[in-house]
């Protein structure tokens, strides 16, 4: 099929190549501003220091700052339990179970330092950064009552996010334009391979593999 032909087919059925990309991308558009719900992330951070823990033992294999690492894996299992979580909410009057909120926050040593990153999403930004805040308050607090560490530091509170991580009206728009374009594409050439009549000295070739010696010209007399 020679290109000539293909945008033949195309501007015969302009139509449809216009048709479905624009029904295709209000589709994405609905789904974008009405389906998707906006995700706000909230972060606050701790600076963690093995002053009051004994780790005399632990010291003959490791250095001071693999020890407090080894203890920061411990913090973090600590503040993802349901004995910190429930306090949480509990304290800010949320309408959750323990397992939802603990789906919504992520605890982690920032590049293997010291420093304990809180990560709170929340449909609501307010809710979000109270969370955050929250959660590092109550682990220092319950810490210091759980394992006599009073050595936890906030480094920086969360604060109020301003715009949603997933901000991305625009690109599911542009994916449904291209994916009714394709699909509108995939239609015209599929309908075209399953066309069977002989319209072009070509289609004679292709279908009887035989030459064509001539042709007579569509005269208007």
């Amino acid at each position: 099929m020679n290109y000539e032909r293909i945008l033949r087919l195309i501007i015969k059925k302009l139509w449809l190549v216009i048709l479905l990309p624009v029904l295709t991308g209000s589709l994405g558009a609905y789904y974008s501003f009405n389906v998707v719900k906006p995700i706000y992330e909230a972060n606050t951070t701790l600076y963690i220091v093995s002053k009051n823990v004994d780790t005399s033992a632990l010291r003959a294999q490791y250095s001071d700052n693999l020890v407090t690492l080894e203890m920061v894996k411990d913090y973090e299992e600590l503040m993802k339990s349901d004995a910190i979580i429930s306090k949480v909410i509990d304290e800010l009057k949320l309408n959750c179970q323990p397992e939802d909120l603990a789906q919504q926050l992520s605890v982690g040593s920032k590049h293997d330092t010291r420093i304990m990153e809180i990560t709170v999403q929340h449909n609501n930004p307010k809710t979000a950064r109270d969370i955050a805040n929250k959660l590092a308050e109550v682990f220092m607090r319950e810490a210091e009552r759980l394992i006599r560490v009073e050595n936890i530091d906030v480094v920086d509170q969360a604060k109020l996010p301003k715009k949603p991580i997933n901000s991305k009206s625009f690109k599911y728009i542009l994916l449904a334009l291209i994916a009714g374009l394709a699909t509108a594409l995939g239609i015209i050439f599929g309908l075209e391979y399953l066309n069977n009549k002989i319209r072009l000295p070509e289609d004679i070739e292709k279908k009887f593999n035989l030459p064509v010696l001539g042709n007579i010209p569509d005269l208007d007399i």
